[in-house]
């Protein structure tokens, strides 16, 4: 039986881009509960997913949803139990970051 081990997921269609080869139906505004989100990813773990990817539209721009599953993540037993803060951190360095390359 075919088991796959990856995933791509995406909690919403929404885009600030217009790249000339997308297909995605940006101009839906809706986004995926986080509850829903969760729970959608916490069986597919259960089914055996190890590789999580994000897509969309552009994934960043439901920062709510990401800056959930990364203290989530953190806080589940296995994880880095780093806490609030440091996730906090983490989320601040790659905004700086893509701020400074102008994404």
């Amino acid at each position: 039986m075919f088991r796959p081990r990856y995933l791509s997921f995406a909690g919403t269609y929404q885009c600030n881009l217009t790249c000339p080869h997308c297909c995605v139906p940006i101009e839906w505004p809706e986004r995926l509960d986080i509850g829903v989100a969760v729970r959608f990813l916490e069986d597919a773990h259960a089914q055996g997913i190890g590789i999580l990817g994000f897509t969309g539209g552009e994934p960043f721009i439901y920062s709510e949803l990401l800056l959930f599953l990364l203290v989530r993540a953190d806080a589940r037993p296995g994880g880095k139990h780093a806490g609030r803060r440091r996730a906090d951190r983490r989320l601040d360095r790659a905004a700086a970051e893509l701020r400074g390359r102008g994404d």
